[in-house]
């Protein structure tokens, strides 16, 4: 097989789910330890086993051939069909900017992981003489409306120039951007840590470690709103319109007319004490958080959909230490956004996919109830969370329910399907029936 571009060499590969994973042992383990989820019991043990050097990967098949014909006509075979000479072409580009950089007379290893729609493709890059990743190469046809990896570059360039010592470590740091054929490329520095998601998926007791996770994310994430934070307050006066759509939305899904007293009695109390806006990454959930081994907040990846103050001007780099890439102006006048959102979609998000019985997950509806309303370690970690959080940024914890309760209103909005907008509705409706929920005093 001949070498790639960058001495970027595909070599012996397995597919396994959404990945192409290289066999060599250092990169297994690294996949079976920071990206695998287990879904039977056997799994779990080789995620155990992995520490010790396993090699085998559970339910993975032989590539023979990537780069020309990545599968042997399987279901996946049309995706990585699409995504592989896109990698060709990116690469090679990386090729001709990577002079007098950290690619330069290396050779490389990529474990390539792509999405379910054959949009894009994320490239994990070891150097063939270390353990760890060294690089993150972004790969995007900018298709859907709102995500970009220009957006991405020019918010971690933004936050890099704003953020204190003590968060910058924590936030990838762009290494170069490039446009190929109508494809995006964003090279990113590599960070440390195991995603909180694929801890908890993978552990034998996965509620066991809800609280550390969820107040490392409280922690980090009052730390970045504070350093973020604006002038501008949180108006929800703006929203109006939209709230009120969702309620004719609601009663044509026969829902009846929402008691709106909550939303005045927000306003009013907004309007008096305002909330300062900050920036937002906008999937603040488990899979995009890594802890280190003591459980703190090492790295908040994936920043697609994250909304920042503009600075002054920045521009995108080149490829790093001053390549000969193209420097490209980072889009202008990203919007901020209220902060409650990312806490509460944490925390959400956290619940909806804990493994609360069998190492299985509930209904939406039975996992929401669990998270907020029932008294369980999930939900006494949940009321941890938002204390601690408003312990540190000041927000006042009398505001959290009816924020709450709007997050879930705008997320009705938002949603696409009636049945998607029916879970959000049966949430607020659960919240609203509870007599104590994780949000009472």
């Amino acid at each position: 097989m001949r070498a790639s571009p960058t001495g970027m060499r595909l070599g012996a590969m397995r597919e396994a789910g959404r990945f192409l994973v290289p066999t060599e042992r250092r990169v297994v383990r690294f996949f079976l330890r920071n990206l695998h989820v287990p879904h039977q019991l056997h799994e779990r043990v080789l995620v155990l086993l992995a520490d010790a050097g396993l090699s085998s990967l559970p339910g993975a098949r032989r590539v023979p051939r990537v780069g020309s014909a990545p599968t042997d006509g399987g279901p996946t075979a049309r995706e990585w069909d699409v995504l592989l000479p896109m990698w060709t072409a990116v690469a090679e580009e990386l090729e001709a900017r990577a002079r007098d950089t950290l690619f330069a007379g290396r050779s490389w290893r990529p474990l390539l992981q792509r999405d379910d729609a054959g949009e894009s493709l994320v490239a994990i890059l070891f150097p063939t003489d270390g353990a760890d990743p060294a690089a993150i190469l972004k790969v995007r046809r900018p298709r859907t409306p709102g995500r970009s990896l220009a957006r991405e570059a020019g918010v971690l360039e933004r936050l890099a120039e704003r953020l204190p010592d003590a968060l910058r470590p924590t936030v990838p740091r762009v290494l170069g951007f490039w446009a190929v054929g109508g494809v995006e490329a964003l090279l990113l520095s590599a960070l440390p840590g195991r995603p909180a998601y694929v801890e908890m998926q993978a552990g034998w007791r996965p509620l066991r470690r809800a609280g550390r996770h969820l107040s490392a994310a409280a922690r980090w994430l009052a730390e970045f709103h504070r350093a973020t934070r604006s002038d501008g307050s949180f108006d929800p006066l703006a929203e109006e319109p939209a709230l009120h759509s969702a309620a004719s939305e609601a009663e044509a899904l026969g829902e009846g007319v929402p008691d709106w007293r909550w939303y005045e009695d927000l306003r009013a109390d907004l309007a008096e004490r305002p909330l300062p806006l900050a920036a937002r990454h906008g999937d603040f959930w488990a899979r995009n958080v890594l802890l280190d081994e003591r459980g703190r907040v090492s790295g908040v990846v994936d920043w697609e959909e994250a909304s920042c103050r503009p600075l002054e001007s920045p521009r995108l780099t080149g490829i790093a230490d001053g390549g000969e890439g193209e420097a490209r102006p980072s889009p202008a006048g990203l919007p901020e956004g209220p902060p409650f959102v990312d806490l509460f979609h944490f925390a959400l998000s956290y619940g909806l996919n804990a493994l609360w019985s069998r190492y299985r997950r509930g209904a939406a509806d039975h996992a929401f109830r669990r998270t907020f309303v029932e008294e369980n370690p999930v939900s006494r970690a949940v009321r941890a969370m938002l204390r601690g959080y408003c312990r540190e940024t000041g927000l006042r914890s009398e505001l959290l329910r009816p924020l709450f309760r709007f997050y879930l209103w705008t997320g009705f909005q938002r949603a696409g399907a009636d049945d998607e907008k029916g879970r959000w509705l049966r949430f607020d409706r659960i919240l609203a029936k509870a007599d104590r929920s994780v949000f009472s005093g």
